[in-house]
C-alpha cells in the first residue's frame, strides 16, 4: 500500500509495470486469486488518496483492466467462487 500513496511519477511507474501483468494473467486464468486481491488493494488505496492526480490511475485501470475482468468473469464457471 505504501508504494501506491507514494507521488504520482511512482505511482505512474508501478502501475504502468504492474497493470499489464495483471491484464495478460486474468486473461489466461492464472493467479487469480492473487490478481483479484491485488487489483482491489490498489483501487482501495487509490480511492482513499482521493487526489486529483489519482482519477488518472483509476482511469487508466479502468481502460486497460475492466474489459478483461468482465470477460474473465463471464468465462468463469457459474459455481466458481470468484464470481460471488
Amino acid at each position: 500500500h505504501a508504494s501506491l500513496s507514494a507521488p504520482t511519477e511512482c505511482r505512474e511507474l508501478l502501475l504502468q509495470t504492474a497493470v499489464p501483468i495483471l491484464q495478460e494473467l486474468i486473461e489466461k486464468g492464472e493467479e487469480e486469486d492473487a490478481c483479484i486481491e491485488l487489483l482491489s488493494n490498489i483501487l482501495e488505496v487509490l480511492y482513499k488518496a482521493q487526489k486529483v492526480k489519482v482519477k488518472k490511475h483509476i482511469q487508466l485501470i479502468l481502460e486497460q483492466l475492466l474489459h478483461t475482468v468482465n470477460r474473465r468473469v463471464i468465462v468463469l464457471d457459474r459455481e466458481n467462487t470468484l464470481r460471488v
